[in-house]
Protein backbone atom coordinates (compact mmCIF):
# COMPACT_ATOMS: atom_id res chain seq x y z
CA UNK A 1 0.00 0.00 0.00
CA UNK A 2 1.61 3.58 -1.23
CA UNK A 3 1.57 6.61 0.97
CA UNK A 4 -1.20 7.94 -0.45
CA UNK A 5 -3.58 4.74 -0.11
CA UNK A 6 -2.71 4.39 2.91
CA UNK A 7 -3.87 8.03 4.29
CA UNK A 8 -7.14 6.83 2.66
CA UNK A 9 -8.04 3.62 3.61
CA UNK A 10 -10.84 5.48 5.04
CA UNK A 11 -12.09 7.85 3.05
CA UNK A 12 -15.01 6.00 1.00
CA UNK A 13 -16.38 4.58 4.61
CA UNK A 14 -16.41 8.24 5.93
CA UNK A 15 -18.11 9.81 2.75
CA UNK A 16 -20.62 6.94 2.83
CA UNK A 17 -21.51 6.14 6.17
CA UNK A 18 -20.81 9.14 8.12
CA UNK A 19 -20.26 12.33 6.57
CA UNK A 20 -21.70 14.92 4.34
CA UNK A 21 -19.96 18.02 3.38
CA UNK A 22 -23.40 20.23 3.88
CA UNK A 23 -22.95 20.59 7.49
CA UNK A 24 -19.11 22.51 6.62
CA UNK A 25 -19.49 23.13 2.77
CA UNK A 26 -16.50 25.53 3.37
CA UNK A 27 -14.06 22.36 3.54
CA UNK A 28 -15.65 20.47 0.58
CA UNK A 29 -13.01 20.29 -2.54
CA UNK A 30 -15.87 21.16 -4.65
CA UNK A 31 -15.21 24.81 -3.74
CA UNK A 32 -18.92 24.96 -2.58
CA UNK A 33 -17.48 28.40 -1.37
CA UNK A 34 -16.34 30.16 -3.95
CA UNK A 35 -19.12 29.20 -6.26
CA UNK A 36 -21.73 30.46 -4.05
CA UNK A 37 -23.54 33.37 -6.01
CA UNK A 38 -23.24 35.87 -3.12
CA UNK A 39 -19.47 34.95 -2.55
CA UNK A 40 -19.03 35.20 -6.82
CA UNK A 41 -20.93 38.46 -6.90
CA UNK A 42 -19.34 40.10 -3.38
CA UNK A 43 -15.71 39.83 -5.20
CA UNK A 44 -16.79 40.70 -9.03
CA UNK A 45 -18.43 43.94 -7.46
CA UNK A 46 -15.26 44.36 -4.94
CA UNK A 47 -18.42 44.44 -1.90
CA UNK A 48 -14.92 45.00 0.24
CA UNK A 49 -17.16 45.02 3.62
CA UNK A 50 -19.48 41.93 2.34
CA UNK A 51 -17.58 39.23 4.24
CA UNK A 52 -16.92 41.22 7.46
CA UNK A 53 -20.76 41.96 7.46
CA UNK A 54 -21.22 38.77 7.48
CA UNK A 55 -19.27 37.84 9.98
CA UNK A 56 -20.19 40.96 12.40
CA UNK A 57 -24.30 39.85 11.97
CA UNK A 58 -23.79 36.21 12.90
CA UNK A 59 -21.25 36.08 15.14
CA UNK A 60 -19.56 39.64 16.18
CA UNK A 61 -22.24 41.92 16.61
CA UNK A 62 -21.59 45.58 17.62
CA UNK A 63 -17.34 45.87 16.87
CA UNK A 64 -15.83 48.05 13.85
CA UNK A 65 -14.06 46.49 10.25
CA UNK A 66 -10.79 46.20 12.18
CA UNK A 67 -11.31 44.36 15.18
CA UNK A 68 -13.64 41.84 13.34
CA UNK A 69 -11.27 40.75 10.90
CA UNK A 70 -8.53 40.45 13.65
CA UNK A 71 -10.53 38.47 15.68
CA UNK A 72 -11.51 36.25 12.68
CA UNK A 73 -7.57 35.72 11.96
CA UNK A 74 -7.00 34.97 15.42
CA UNK A 75 -9.82 32.47 15.24
CA UNK A 76 -8.46 31.10 11.99
CA UNK A 77 -4.99 30.38 13.69
CA UNK A 78 -6.84 28.45 16.78
CA UNK A 79 -8.62 25.97 14.23
CA UNK A 80 -5.16 25.88 12.29
CA UNK A 81 -2.97 24.69 15.19
CA UNK A 82 -5.29 22.42 16.46
CA UNK A 83 -5.11 20.27 13.23
CA UNK A 84 -1.59 21.01 13.03
CA UNK A 85 -1.32 19.37 16.51
CA UNK A 86 -3.42 16.19 15.34
CA UNK A 87 -1.14 15.79 12.37
CA UNK A 88 1.85 15.93 14.41
CA UNK A 89 0.50 13.36 16.72
CA UNK A 90 -0.26 11.22 14.42
CA UNK A 91 1.27 11.45 10.72
CA UNK A 92 4.76 10.59 12.09
CA UNK A 93 7.68 11.37 8.98
CA UNK A 94 4.52 12.30 6.59
CA UNK A 95 3.84 15.62 7.58
CA UNK A 96 4.29 17.44 4.57
CA UNK A 97 2.58 18.64 3.05
CA UNK A 98 -0.13 19.11 5.87
CA UNK A 99 1.41 20.92 8.45
CA UNK A 100 -0.98 24.21 7.77
CA UNK A 101 0.35 28.19 7.55
CA UNK A 102 -0.90 30.79 10.15
CA UNK A 103 -3.03 33.60 8.80
CA UNK A 104 -0.44 36.53 8.57
CA UNK A 105 -1.42 39.97 10.40
CA UNK A 106 -3.21 41.87 8.85
CA UNK A 107 -6.41 40.09 7.51
CA UNK A 108 -7.95 41.54 4.86
CA UNK A 109 -11.19 39.48 4.59
CA UNK A 110 -12.10 40.46 0.97
CA UNK A 111 -8.69 39.87 -0.42
CA UNK A 112 -8.38 36.47 1.27
CA UNK A 113 -11.32 35.59 -0.59
CA UNK A 114 -10.81 37.28 -3.91
CA UNK A 115 -7.67 35.43 -3.71
CA UNK A 116 -8.95 32.20 -3.06
CA UNK A 117 -11.72 32.62 -5.87
CA UNK A 118 -8.65 34.06 -8.56
CA UNK A 119 -6.06 30.94 -7.87
CA UNK A 120 -9.23 28.41 -8.30
CA UNK A 121 -10.32 29.84 -11.32
CA UNK A 122 -6.79 30.16 -12.67
CA UNK A 123 -6.24 26.08 -11.27
CA UNK A 124 -8.87 25.10 -13.63
CA UNK A 125 -8.75 27.43 -16.36
CA UNK A 126 -11.02 25.32 -18.38
CA UNK A 127 -8.95 22.43 -18.48
CA UNK A 128 -9.26 18.88 -17.78
CA UNK A 129 -9.33 17.49 -14.11
CA UNK A 130 -6.42 15.48 -15.27
CA UNK A 131 -4.37 19.08 -15.81
CA UNK A 132 -5.81 21.12 -13.53
CA UNK A 133 -2.94 23.04 -11.67
CA UNK A 134 -2.22 21.02 -8.31
CA UNK A 135 -0.64 24.00 -6.33
CA UNK A 136 -2.67 26.81 -7.29
CA UNK A 137 -5.69 24.72 -6.50
CA UNK A 138 -3.96 23.61 -2.80
CA UNK A 139 -3.83 27.22 -2.21
CA UNK A 140 -7.20 27.98 -2.83
CA UNK A 141 -8.60 25.54 -0.71
CA UNK A 142 -6.25 26.24 2.31
CA UNK A 143 -8.12 30.23 2.20
CA UNK A 144 -11.68 28.44 1.97
CA UNK A 145 -10.36 26.06 5.11
CA UNK A 146 -8.96 28.95 6.70
CA UNK A 147 -12.37 30.10 6.24
CA UNK A 148 -14.12 27.59 7.70
CA UNK A 149 -11.88 26.97 10.42
CA UNK A 150 -12.09 30.94 11.77
CA UNK A 151 -16.47 30.43 11.51
CA UNK A 152 -16.40 27.21 13.11
CA UNK A 153 -13.99 28.06 16.17
CA UNK A 154 -16.58 31.01 16.73
CA UNK A 155 -19.58 28.95 16.63
CA UNK A 156 -17.52 27.01 19.27
CA UNK A 157 -16.84 29.90 21.17
CA UNK A 158 -20.23 30.82 21.84
CA UNK A 159 -22.41 27.84 21.68
CA UNK A 160 -24.20 27.76 24.77
CA UNK A 161 -23.39 24.24 25.37
CA UNK A 162 -19.75 24.91 25.60
CA UNK A 163 -20.11 28.06 27.67
CA UNK A 164 -22.67 26.11 30.22
CA UNK A 165 -19.65 23.24 30.33
CA UNK A 166 -17.57 26.17 31.42
CA UNK A 167 -20.05 28.52 33.79
CA UNK A 168 -21.58 25.57 35.40
CA UNK A 169 -18.95 22.61 36.20
CA UNK A 170 -18.99 23.62 40.04
CA UNK A 171 -22.57 23.17 40.14
CA UNK A 172 -22.54 19.97 38.48
CA UNK A 173 -19.76 18.49 40.45
CA UNK A 174 -21.94 20.09 43.34
CA UNK A 175 -25.23 18.32 42.35
CA UNK A 176 -23.37 14.41 41.96
CA UNK A 177 -21.95 15.17 45.40
CA UNK A 178 -25.39 15.87 46.93
CA UNK A 179 -26.94 12.85 44.86
CA UNK A 180 -24.68 10.68 46.39
CA UNK A 181 -23.42 11.93 49.79
CA UNK A 182 -19.73 9.67 49.48
CA UNK A 183 -18.98 9.01 53.07
CA UNK A 184 -16.88 6.80 54.75
CA UNK A 185 -13.69 5.73 52.85
CA UNK A 186 -11.92 2.76 53.58
CA UNK A 187 -8.70 1.41 51.74
CA UNK A 188 -8.84 -1.17 49.00
CA UNK A 189 -5.37 -2.36 48.20
CA UNK A 190 -5.76 -1.28 44.72
CA UNK A 191 -2.35 0.92 43.67
CA UNK A 192 -4.30 3.23 41.12
CA UNK A 193 -7.67 3.32 43.01
CA UNK A 194 -6.49 2.93 46.80
CA UNK A 195 -10.17 4.45 48.06
CA UNK A 196 -13.66 3.40 48.02
CA UNK A 197 -16.55 5.43 49.08
CA UNK A 198 -20.15 4.58 50.52
CA UNK A 199 -22.93 6.43 48.25
CA UNK A 200 -26.96 7.00 48.61
CA UNK A 201 -26.94 4.53 45.44
CA UNK A 202 -26.02 1.74 47.96
CA UNK A 203 -22.84 0.71 46.09
CA UNK A 204 -19.12 1.58 46.92
CA UNK A 205 -17.26 3.52 44.53
CA UNK A 206 -13.52 3.84 43.23
CA UNK A 207 -11.00 6.54 43.48
CA UNK A 208 -7.78 7.87 43.76
CA UNK A 209 -8.14 11.32 46.03
CA UNK A 210 -11.57 11.61 44.82
CA UNK A 211 -14.71 8.90 44.80
CA UNK A 212 -15.39 9.79 41.20
CA UNK A 213 -13.58 11.51 38.23
CA UNK A 214 -15.08 15.08 37.14
CA UNK A 215 -14.21 16.03 33.39
CA UNK A 216 -15.18 19.37 31.25
CA UNK A 217 -14.13 17.19 27.99
CA UNK A 218 -13.58 20.78 26.48
CA UNK A 219 -11.06 21.49 28.33
CA UNK A 220 -7.00 20.25 28.23
CA UNK A 221 -4.26 20.15 30.70
CA UNK A 222 -3.86 23.76 31.09
CA UNK A 223 -7.93 24.49 31.15
CA UNK A 224 -7.66 25.86 27.26
CA UNK A 225 -10.68 24.97 25.26
CA UNK A 226 -9.72 21.78 23.51
CA UNK A 227 -10.63 22.80 20.05
CA UNK A 228 -8.78 19.61 17.97
CA UNK A 229 -11.30 16.74 19.95
CA UNK A 230 -14.79 19.37 19.43
CA UNK A 231 -14.10 19.95 15.78
CA UNK A 232 -13.35 15.59 15.07
CA UNK A 233 -16.03 15.54 17.30
CA UNK A 234 -18.53 17.55 14.57
CA UNK A 235 -16.81 16.65 11.52
CA UNK A 236 -17.21 12.68 12.46
CA UNK A 237 -21.05 13.12 12.97
CA UNK A 238 -21.53 15.92 10.91
CA UNK A 239 -23.14 17.95 13.60
CA UNK A 240 -22.53 21.79 14.79
CA UNK A 241 -21.36 22.11 18.52
CA UNK A 242 -25.00 22.72 19.87
CA UNK A 243 -25.69 19.33 19.03
CA UNK A 244 -22.75 17.69 20.92
CA UNK A 245 -24.10 16.68 24.38
CA UNK A 246 -21.17 15.38 26.17
CA UNK A 247 -19.38 18.48 27.29
CA UNK A 248 -19.12 17.65 30.86
CA UNK A 249 -18.47 13.90 32.03
CA UNK A 250 -18.35 12.34 35.26
CA UNK A 251 -17.06 8.94 35.82
CA UNK A 252 -18.23 6.20 38.47
CA UNK A 253 -15.88 2.98 39.09
CA UNK A 254 -18.01 0.24 40.67
CA UNK A 255 -16.98 -3.48 41.80
CA UNK A 256 -18.58 -5.28 39.13
CA UNK A 257 -21.69 -6.10 37.46
CA UNK A 258 -24.32 -6.43 40.37
CA UNK A 259 -22.75 -3.35 41.45
CA UNK A 260 -22.97 -1.35 38.38
CA UNK A 261 -26.74 -2.72 37.82
CA UNK A 262 -27.39 -1.41 40.45
CA UNK A 263 -26.01 1.83 40.34
CA UNK A 264 -28.01 2.45 36.86
CA UNK A 265 -31.30 1.16 38.89
CA UNK A 266 -30.18 4.16 41.25
CA UNK A 267 -30.05 6.69 38.47
CA UNK A 268 -33.12 5.08 37.11
CA UNK A 269 -35.11 5.01 40.14
CA UNK A 270 -34.47 8.33 41.74
CA UNK A 271 -34.11 10.87 38.43
CA UNK A 272 -36.28 9.35 36.19
CA UNK A 273 -40.32 8.78 36.22
CA UNK A 274 -39.79 6.38 33.07
CA UNK A 275 -36.60 4.83 33.97
CA UNK A 276 -34.84 5.89 30.15
CA UNK A 277 -31.60 7.17 30.45
CA UNK A 278 -30.84 9.26 27.72
CA UNK A 279 -28.27 8.12 24.88
CA UNK A 280 -27.92 5.04 26.77
CA UNK A 281 -25.34 2.80 25.74
CA UNK A 282 -24.67 -0.29 27.48
CA UNK A 283 -21.27 -1.92 27.25
CA UNK A 284 -20.25 -4.83 25.13
CA UNK A 285 -21.77 -7.37 27.79
CA UNK A 286 -25.27 -6.50 27.31
CA UNK A 287 -24.77 -7.19 23.37
CA UNK A 288 -23.73 -4.46 21.66
CA UNK A 289 -21.58 -5.31 19.06
CA UNK A 290 -20.67 -2.15 17.83
CA UNK A 291 -20.19 2.00 19.33
CA UNK A 292 -19.59 4.74 17.55
CA UNK A 293 -16.51 5.87 15.84
CA UNK A 294 -16.48 8.63 18.78
CA UNK A 295 -16.01 5.92 21.54
CA UNK A 296 -14.01 3.02 22.34
CA UNK A 297 -15.81 -0.28 21.75
CA UNK A 298 -13.89 -2.42 23.40
CA UNK A 299 -13.66 -1.92 27.52
CA UNK A 300 -16.76 -2.46 29.76
CA UNK A 301 -18.36 0.94 29.78
CA UNK A 302 -21.73 1.88 29.98
CA UNK A 303 -23.12 5.81 29.10
CA UNK A 304 -25.54 7.71 29.33
CA UNK A 305 -26.76 11.59 29.37
CA UNK A 306 -28.29 13.10 32.57
CA UNK A 307 -29.56 17.21 32.89
CA UNK A 308 -28.86 18.31 36.17
CA UNK A 309 -31.16 21.62 36.57
CA UNK A 310 -28.35 23.87 38.00
CA UNK A 311 -29.67 27.23 39.79
CA UNK A 312 -29.30 30.28 37.63
CA UNK A 313 -31.20 33.95 37.36
CA UNK A 314 -34.47 33.74 36.74
CA UNK A 315 -35.39 34.81 34.08
CA UNK A 316 -39.57 36.42 33.20
CA UNK A 317 -41.85 35.75 32.69
CA UNK A 318 -40.58 32.53 34.24
CA UNK A 319 -40.11 32.49 37.58
CA UNK A 320 -37.74 28.95 38.57
CA UNK A 321 -34.39 29.92 37.32
CA UNK A 322 -33.20 26.62 36.27
CA UNK A 323 -31.37 25.45 33.72
CA UNK A 324 -30.74 21.78 32.72
CA UNK A 325 -27.20 21.28 31.91
CA UNK A 326 -25.77 17.69 29.60
CA UNK A 327 -23.90 15.69 31.69
CA UNK A 328 -22.34 12.36 30.17
CA UNK A 329 -22.22 9.80 33.06
CA UNK A 330 -19.99 6.84 32.25
CA UNK A 331 -19.63 3.63 34.62
CA UNK A 332 -16.91 0.90 34.51
CA UNK A 333 -16.52 -2.14 36.89
CA UNK A 334 -13.18 -2.59 38.27
CA UNK A 335 -12.58 -5.21 35.77
CA UNK A 336 -13.15 -2.95 32.67
CA UNK A 337 -10.60 -0.34 34.54
CA UNK A 338 -8.14 -2.65 34.43
CA UNK A 339 -9.08 -3.35 31.10
CA UNK A 340 -9.05 -0.49 29.94
CA UNK A 341 -5.36 -0.20 31.93
CA UNK A 342 -3.88 -2.84 30.55
CA UNK A 343 -5.22 -3.56 26.68
CA UNK A 344 -3.47 -1.06 24.03
CA UNK A 345 -6.51 -1.16 21.72
CA UNK A 346 -9.18 0.82 24.41
CA UNK A 347 -7.01 3.32 25.78
CA UNK A 348 -7.73 7.00 25.12
CA UNK A 349 -5.14 7.65 23.05
CA UNK A 350 -5.42 4.88 20.46
CA UNK A 351 -9.19 5.84 19.55
CA UNK A 352 -8.34 8.99 19.55
CA UNK A 353 -5.90 8.05 16.31
CA UNK A 354 -8.56 5.95 15.03
CA UNK A 355 -10.71 9.43 15.12
CA UNK A 356 -8.19 11.31 13.13
CA UNK A 357 -7.74 8.38 9.98
CA UNK A 358 -11.06 8.69 9.95
CA UNK A 359 -11.65 12.81 10.19
CA UNK A 360 -8.53 12.57 7.90
CA UNK A 361 -9.76 12.94 4.32
CA UNK A 362 -12.67 15.36 5.59
CA UNK A 363 -9.61 17.63 5.95
CA UNK A 364 -6.88 17.13 3.61
CA UNK A 365 -8.86 15.70 0.64
CA UNK A 366 -7.45 13.00 -2.25
CA UNK A 367 -8.56 15.30 -4.62
CA UNK A 368 -6.44 18.41 -3.37
CA UNK A 369 -3.78 16.25 -1.99
CA UNK A 370 -2.97 13.47 -3.90
CA UNK A 371 -1.15 15.15 -7.14
CA UNK A 372 0.75 17.48 -4.66
CA UNK A 373 1.93 14.11 -2.47
CA UNK A 374 2.53 11.85 -5.38
CA UNK A 375 4.79 14.93 -7.03
CA UNK A 376 6.96 15.42 -3.55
Amino acid sequence: MDLVDKLYENEDLEKKNVYSYSPFSYFSPSFSLLSHKNVRTAVINKDYEHFIEIIRRNLLPGIGNREVEEVFRNAMNRGINSMNRLCLENLGTNLDPFIIEEVPYPLNLFSFLREASEDWINARNGKKTSTYDSKLLLEAYKRTRAFGLGYIILMIDESPEVLNSLRHRNLIRQWIDDSFRFRSPENTGIDDLPLSWKTDAGVRVYGNEDPVRYRVKVLDEDDNLKYSSILMKMFLKGEFPESIKDYVGVEFIVEGEDSRDELLGFFRGEFKISSRLESFKPPLIYGIKKRSLMSSPKFDCTKFIMRPAIQIESVPPLQQGYERIPLEVQILTLKGQEQRKNDPEVEHRTYKERQFKQVFPLWFPREIYEPIIRNT
